[in-house]
């Protein structure tokens, strides 16, 4: 069954909801967005959401860091990796939504401007759990150390005039050994 229009944020809102395992792997994430989804979540169980943050797309509005902040105050952990495109939702264990659509207004049917996206909900294997494991893996875990240089990283960049077409990363190789260190 696909699943489409505003039965996709629906769906979404059940998966993180019901289930007490949750990873969400979305490169675009709005905090308004987030925000609604986990609006209902009861459950004390740790969940976690795989981005991105490019200062391109942070800059143009296509994400924004105060995702950090929602995903946090609700037990959740957030991880970075620039090199993900896929948009899945999995409650670990049993199924996952996988489809086209970001955590976005747009992306999920719920905004006047939507995009017209589709998902359908496929049964995981141990396979299908290795390789998003290893996403996560591959993955740098946001903290308030990591949320703060990002933050100041691009108030600098913005500051320094440089154009938002201008490609640079604030999550790279040296945060990462830092941290690890």
């Amino acid at each position: 069954m696909i699943i489409y229009g505003k039965e996709l944020f629906l769906e979404t809102q059940n998966i993180f909801n019901r289930s007490s395992i949750i990873v969400a792997f979305s490169p675009y994430i709005k905090h308004r967005t987030i925000s609604e989804l986990l609006k209902t979540r009861n459950s004390k169980d740790e969940f976690s959401v795989i981005t991105t943050w490019k200062p391109h797309d942070i800059l143009n509005g296509y994400s924004d860091l105060e995702v950090y902040e929602t995903i946090k105050e609700k037990g959740g952990r957030l991880f970075i990796n620039n090199r993900i495109h896929l948009k899945a939702f999995i409650e670990y264990g049993k199924d996952a939504l996988v489809g086209s659509n970001n955590i976005t207004h747009a992306g999920l049917g719920i905004s006047e401007n939507f995009n017209h996206e589709a998902a359908v909900k496929i049964n995981l294997d141990l396979d299908d759990n290795i390789y998003f494991d290893s996403i996560i893996e591959d993955s740098i875990l946001v903290n308030d150390q990591v949320y703060s240089s990002v933050k100041t990283q691009l108030q600098e960049y913005t500051k320094n005039n440089h154009t938002v077409d201008s490609e640079f990363e604030i999550i790279n190789e040296q945060m990462s050994f830092l941290l690890s260190a």
